[in-house]
């Protein structure tokens, strides 16, 4: 979208805020309104092509998903403009204001390769004018007496990520505790205040683990359950860097697999689903490592968070991707008790154990993969 496009469509959408919101969606909607959100709706939903390509890298998804949000964002403005009783509307913005897009205008020919921000262009008049109307909405929305408690509670949890994350590190530990502990209470079985807590300890993880450690600590006693669930579990897996961690199920072709049996030997535990864009993208170069390493004493357990009545799918997708390890498989997705039992909220989440079964690393990913292997197989000190 051109600077000028998004300038119009912003300042159609002002006219647009200041018209009452009091009606409800079943006197508002029209056969025209009904088309147009069930469209957006859709789109809403969509976390990856369909069909799905054999091959689609981390770049293709980028490529993919910018004009998705692009386009999204466009008419969902126009949606507001054209339908500015329809509650429906806030629902639209809070998702438009949760996943922006970076206004990319090109695309540089190194991006297929290494896909960074360095090897984008994008148009900053555009993104600026953008976060300026960001903030109008969100106080329009927040000031709105028909925008829902979910749509609120987006909205209230991107401001606080905009306060919390604004700095290149992390917030202090009380101030983040204070905040999260006041989201929770206003909204106990918020999705987004869920994600929110995630995204702000996975923060700390990367950078100062021990401040990461003493939070999870701290929210054992969130207010939220979900929160509490998923703090026992990190500290598990903090505590698998420790001692080694432990693991053992019959794999979906009936190989037995225990950790405890692999000793000796390093191990990547990879929790995945066939549905994740981001495990696909990370496929080529997981096979590839193995097929290299597997000789030296580099082993992969793959546990599928894929859902119910799907077993023979997940065989047949293994196969055919030539994917080797063993994989376990419950139907139960999100709700497995492995993926409990070790805190998954998000995937691709890897686990990678040195000799000894602890836990070496959780980040080695892309690049990374093959060098963390090789130090713990102890190849680069034998050069």
């Amino acid at each position: 979208m051109k600077t000028a496009t998004l300038t119009l469509l912003l300042s159609f959408l002002l006219v647009a805020l200041g018209t009452s919101g009091n009606a409800l969606a079943a006197e508002t909607a029209t056969p025209a309104a009904d088309a147009a959100w069930a469209a957006i709706a859709a789109a809403m939903k969509q976390s990856r092509p369909d069909p799905m390509p054999e091959k689609f890298t981390r770049a293709d998804y980028f490529k993919w998903n910018e004009p998705r949000l692009r386009q999204l964002q466009t008419d969902v403005l126009t949606f507001m403009a054209t339908y500015p009783d329809d509650p429906r509307r806030w629902e639209g913005v809070a998702y438009i204001i949760e996943r922006e897009p970076d206004f990319i205008t090109e695309f540089k020919p190194e991006f297929d390769q290494n896909p960074r921000r360095a090897h984008i262009v994008v148009d900053e008049a555009a993104k600026a004018a953008w976060a300026d109307k960001r903030i109008e909405l969100q106080q329009a929305l927040l000031a709105s007496d028909d925008a829902s408690d979910e749509a609120r509670e987006k909205v209230e949890v991107e401001q606080a990520a905009d306060e919390l994350l604004a700095g290149d590190e992390p917030p202090a530990l009380d101030v983040a505790e204070q905040r999260l502990n006041d989201l929770a209470e206003r909204y106990p079985d918020g999705s987004a205040v869920y994600y929110f807590t995630l995204r702000l300890l996975r923060g700390y993880e990367s950078s100062d683990e021990p401040t990461a450690i003493a939070l999870w600590q701290r929210l054992v006693d969130s207010p939220m359950p979900r929160v509490r669930e998923v703090a026992a579990g990190r500290l598990r897996v903090a505590a698998a860097k420790e001692q080694p961690m432990e693991l053992a199920f019959t794999a979906i072709d009936g190989r037995e697999v225990d950790l405890a049996h692999l000793r000796g030997k390093v191990v990547l535990v990879d929790f995945w689903a066939t549905w994740c864009g981001p495990c696909l993208q990370e496929l080529p170069n997981m096979i590839d490592v193995y097929s290299r390493y597997h000789d030296k004493g580099f082993e992969i357990v793959g546990i599928s968070l894929d859902g119910r009545n799907y077993q023979d799918k997940l065989q047949a997708f293994v196969e055919k991707r030539n994917m080797p390890w063993p994989q376990h498989y419950d139907g139960q997705g999100w709700e497995s008790p492995l993926a409990k039992r070790f805190g998954i909220q998000s995937i691709p989440s890897m686990f990678l154990l040195d000799k000894e079964g602890r836990i070496y690393s959780t980040s080695a990913r892309g690049e990374r993969l093959e060098a963390a292997v090789r130090e713990c197989l102890g190849l680069d000190e034998a050069k």
